[in-house]
C-alpha cells in the first residue's frame, strides 16, 4: 500500500468529497482509507455530468457556463498547426471570447456550420500572428 502525504488543504477537500458525496470508506481503518475504484466510479460520474454538449454551431463560454452562439461578424478560424484549428469568436450572450480547437480535417464541416458569421481566416498561431489584427491566410 502507498502512503500518501496530503497538505491540510488536500484533507479538508477529501473530507468535504466523502462527506457531500457520501463516497464509501473502509470502516475501522485509520487513517480513513478509501477503495480506488468507489473514487473512480465517483469521479467519473461527477466529471461526465460538468460537461456541456455544443451544437455543431456553438462554443462553450465560460462566463455563461454552457454553450452559446457565436456573434455575427467576431468568428475567427485560426491554423495552430499542421493538424489543429483554432475557432473563436464572441458570446452572443454575454459578449466575452469563446474558443473552440477542431482539426484541419474538419476544415469544410466548420466552414459550413458557422458560414453565417461572416468568418475571418488567420496565418497560423505563433508569436507574430496572434494579433487579432493579422493578415487572411488565403491557404485556408
Amino acid at each position: 500500500m502507498t502512503k500518501v502525504n496530503l497538505k491540510n488543504e488536500q484533507l479538508k477537500l477529501a473530507w468535504l468529497w466523502i462527506r457531500l458525496h457520501s463516497l464509501p470508506t473502509i470502516e475501522g481503518s485509520y487513517p480513513v482509507l478509501m477503495h480506488w475504484k468507489s473514487i473512480r466510479e465517483w469521479m467519473t460520474a461527477w466529471q461526465t455530468a460538468r460537461k456541456w454538449t455544443c451544437g455543431p454551431d456553438e462554443m462553450s463560454c465560460l462566463k455563461c457556463q454552457g454553450p452559446s452562439k457565436v456573434k455575427a461578424g467576431t468568428f475567427r478560424i485560426a491554423t495552430c498547426n499542421k493538424a489543429t484549428l483554432m475557432m473563436s469568436g464572441e458570446c452572443q450572450t454575454c459578449g466575452k471570447l469563446m474558443n473552440r480547437a477542431t482539426s484541419q480535417a474538419k476544415l469544410q464541416t466548420e466552414k459550413a456550420n458557422f458560414a453565417s458569421k461572416s468568418m475571418t481566416y488567420n496565418a497560423p498561431l505563433n508569436a507574430h500572428s496572434s494579433n487579432p489584427k493579422a493578415p487572411l491566410n488565403p491557404s485556408l
